[in-house]
């Protein structure tokens, strides 16, 4: 009789620890998925997208998407976000995430026209309706990948705080040090330039990216990191030292003067280098000393990305001692980024006060 007992305990004891393995495994998924969308369908979804369509890959259905759709329900911080992709031809298949509204969002995307470049990861985030990806550029924001066509990869972000982790399939990811928006939640969404095909979106708790580190991003010597507006209001450069004009103005505006004051404690040598998108007239005292045009031709070199760089052009001028003025006119031509990137260097300069 103890014997059967004995029995008795041990399989009771058995399908307790069965039962509490159980428990915990939901208890896992439970707090590690948030959301869970095959994408076979629109559903919980607000479309905002040019086309979106339901439709059959080997007899699977998946979504065709261009444009933006969003999940205006789920208001997330931190999280990891997957996504099966399948690129039929150029395109830029993303992930949106932290939106405010359809025109300021967090942004990364594949690009599978780009594969093995530079930029065939890219972040890309979204001011006043406006991609900015000319002014986010370089190790800080892009980085080479293996991007397939006419197969399904897995694109891959992982945000933290004001860090992100944006990768394809299994390979080394991009991180990004600081996020270019100030909020730290918001809605999350598919976005495309161009047709492509999504499905099986995964959302789950995030893991932890503290171990991973990228490059942050730094101004180049001599940057003005601050400018004024015509209108009196000061401006402030992105940690690379770029104006990112169109965190400042509203899509009706497509023009732009800002203005710094410098002085020189004897005559000497200014070295001015100059990155700009789309379109630039420099002055110096009144005097026009440049004018030019950068705009986006392609993927067959780096110039032709139209992308703001220091590097850009340089002048050389011999300017008297005393104070002196550089003005700069800006036109925007393409939704890829509006901004400044200039740099002053002379032993005898210094940056006259914008109060």
């Amino acid at each position: 009789m103890t014997t059967n007992n004995n029995f008795l305990k041990i399989i009771l004891l058995a399908l307790i620890l069965i039962l509490s393995i159980k428990c915990n495994d939901r208890m896992n998924q439970k707090n590690s998925d948030i959301f869970h969308h095959k994408l076979d369908s629109l559903d919980g979804f607000e479309v905002k997208a040019r086309s979106s369509e339901i439709t059959k890959i080997d007899g699977q259905s998946v979504l065709k998407l261009d444009g933006m759709i969003v999940l205006s329900e789920h208001n997330i911080s931190d999280a990891c976000i997957k996504v099966e992709v399948l690129a039929q031809e150029s395109c830029y298949p993303g992930i949106a995430f932290r939106i405010v509204d359809d025109n300021n969002y967090e942004l990364a995307y594949a690009v599978p026209h780009a594969s093995g470049q530079i930029d065939a990861i890219q972040y890309d985030p979204v001011f006043n309706g406006s991609n900015t990806w000319q002014m986010y550029n370089g190790e800080p924001y892009q980085k080479t990948a293996e991007v397939p066509t006419g197969k399904w990869f897995s694109l891959n972000i992982e945000i933290s705080g004001n860090r992100a982790a944006i990768w394809v399939d299994n390979q080394p990811p991009l991180i990004v040090e600081h996020l270019a928006h100030p909020q730290l939640s918001g809605s999350i969404g598919l976005w495309s330039y161009k047709p492509v095909c999504f499905r099986n979106l995964k959302v789950a708790a995030p893991k932890e990216i503290n171990d991973l580190k990228g490059k942050s991003a730094e101004a180049p010597a001599g940057a003005i990191l601050e400018w004024k507006l015509q209108d009196g209001r000061i401006l402030k450069c992105e940690p690379n030292g770029i104006l990112n004009l169109n965190r400042y103005m509203p899509p009706s505006n497509n023009a732009m003067k800002v203005s710094r004051d410098f002085h020189l404690s004897a005559p000497a040598k200014v070295e001015i280098g100059i990155g700009f998108s789309d379109t630039l007239k420099l002055f110096i005292d009144g005097d026009e000393i440049f004018q030019g045009e950068n705009l986006f031709e392609g993927f067959k070199d780096i110039p032709s990305r139209g992308w703001v760089s220091p590097d850009y052009k340089n002048i050389e001028l011999q300017l008297n001692a005393g104070n002196h003025r550089i003005e700069a006119e800006l036109q925007v031509k393409e939704a890829f980024g509006w901004g400044l990137l200039l740099t002053l260097k002379s032993q005898n300069l210094t940056m006259r006060s914008l109060e």
